[in-house]
């Protein structure tokens, strides 16, 4: 089969491939219960069972940033009121705005390929560092300290200034500017209630340890791939199937693919059909040269430098992977 008869069969299947509430529902309430079971054994005054409930909530906060994922999609639900709401609950556990998510995702799919024109991947652009930058980049991804996904969080979806420079209309700036600062003063709040040292038992380290795990999966899809520069001319956005060169996928076991992470480690399939749920894209029949299994992955590219991982393109550097 040709690579274009190959488009078009996915392309069929794709339009059968739509949200269902019934599926919507069941893994809203499957990352609630998990939630529940993470803060009960966080709370629980054996040192064991609080280190296992950190776990558990550190992977429930990257299971509510899919979520974030799929209603700034209009995925996980057929009705978009539905999508809001769950979005805003997600983007709260998982520490991103809703309404500043979804803006500045919507223009990552739109530019995914140009990496100066997309909002993410734009902070990462090659340029001459300094030796001090060089460094701690270095350090940090040495040692499992999150850097990229902290600067990431904030740079893309909490630097109010920033995003009035993207998104210029005042009716939108407002939203954004609203729902930042809901978010900051329910936050506050929540201090207040439970305290600062039950705050800290609970999302202290689970939030950290978020944070790591979120690094590598966020470095891996869009960083030392095939990327261009439009050297500020006038360029035309890919189409969504022609994205899958710019993107990578990390393999993991089944089960996580399909329980923790809804199928959001399949990023090229997602970038060609970004209206199909994640939780149906393993029905679509792809593969392609730019997926790696994740313990791969995350081996070969601990061997590279930060800054040379972070601001080479992959045909630059020698690295294969």
């Amino acid at each position: 089969m040709s690579y274009s008869d190959k488009n078009r069969n996915l392309k069929r299947i794709s339009r059968n491939l739509t949200p269902s509430i019934s599926k919507g529902l069941l893994i809203v309430f499957g990352v609630f219960t998990l939630l529940i079971i993470g803060i009960s054994f966080s709370l629980a005054k054996s040192l064991i069972f609080w280190f296992i409930g950190q776990i558990i909530l550190a992977v429930n906060m990257l299971q509510w940033f899919v979520l974030l994922h799929e209603t700034g999609h209009n995925t996980l639900f057929p009705n978009r009121r539905a999508n809001l709401v769950i979005g805003h609950i997600s983007g709260f556990f998982s520490v991103l705005p809703f309404h500043s998510w979804q803006r500045i995702h919507s223009q990552h799919h739109k530019w995914t390929g140009w990496q100066d024109l997309d909002p993410t991947t734009k902070q990462v652009v090659p340029r001459k560092l300094n030796l001090l930058e060089k460094k701690l980049m270095n350090f940090c991804w040495k040692f499992y300290l999150p850097l990229f996904s902290i600067l990431y969080r904030i740079n893309n979806y909490w630097n109010l200034p920033r995003l009035f420079q993207l998104f210029t209309r005042n009716k939108l700036k407002v939203k954004m500017a609203f729902n930042v600062l809901i978010m900051f003063l329910l936050y506050v709040l929540l201090v207040f209630v439970l305290g600062t040292g039950v705050f800290f038992r609970l999302f202290g380290l689970s939030f950290f340890m978020h944070l790591v795990l979120s690094d590598p999966i966020l470095i891996s899809q869009h960083t030392h791939v095939t990327q261009n520069l439009s050297g500020e001319k006038d360029v035309k956005p890919f189409y969504p199937e022609e994205q899958a060169i710019f993107t990578r996928s990390l393999i993991f076991p089944k089960w996580i693919s399909d329980f923790i992470l809804f199928n959001f480690d399949a990023h090229e399939i997602h970038h060609m059909f970004p209206t199909v749920p994640g939780y149906l894209l393993s029905q679509l029949p792809f593969f392609s040269n730019n997926q790696i299994n994740w313990i791969k992955w995350l081996k070969e590219s601990k061997q590279v430098p930060a800054h040379i991982l972070l601001f080479k393109n992959r045909r630059d550097t020698g690295y294969d992977f």
